[in-house]
């Protein structure tokens, strides 16, 4: 069975379409944002061809700990009182793998959940088969 040629060029013109409008967003999306945090203003009511609109600039921030830096600083024991532990599945894997952890004992505190499917459309570029 092959796959519907129809509905992969429909994806095309969806993904270029897509592309050029999230652009745009994003581009239009910063130029507000830059405008409002020029101005100072956190949030806004705006009235735009009869809808009104509430328009919030949200500006989130990252927190980077030099960990070794601040465990010397503190010490390790006050250090593992502001740390968790928690489970390297790669290292879990690797263990029960090598014999150092029993799978059912693993296997009654590990669940797996699928993640939601998606296509994954890659344009080929260069000599390909049409088949």
């Amino acid at each position: 069975m092959a796959i519907n040629e129809e509905l992969v060029l429909e994806w095309q013109v969806a993904d270029a379409t897509f592309k050029a409008a999230k652009e745009r967003f994003d581009k239009v999306t910063n130029e507000l944002a830059q405008e409002m945090l020029v101005q100072e203003i956190k949030s806004d009511l705006v009235c735009v061809r009869g809808d009104d609109y509430k328009v919030t600039v949200v500006q989130g921030e990252t927190t980077r700990v030099d960990d070794d830096g601040l465990k010397k600083a503190m010490g390790a024991v006050k250090f593992r009182r502001v740390t968790k532990t928690k489970v390297d599945t790669k290292l879990l894997e690797k263990a029960v793998k090598d014999g150092l952890v029993d799978i059912d004992t693993v296997a009654a505190f590990v669940s797996i959940t699928p993640n939601k499917p998606f296509v994954k459309v890659t344009r080929v570029v260069g000599d390909h088969d049409d088949e």
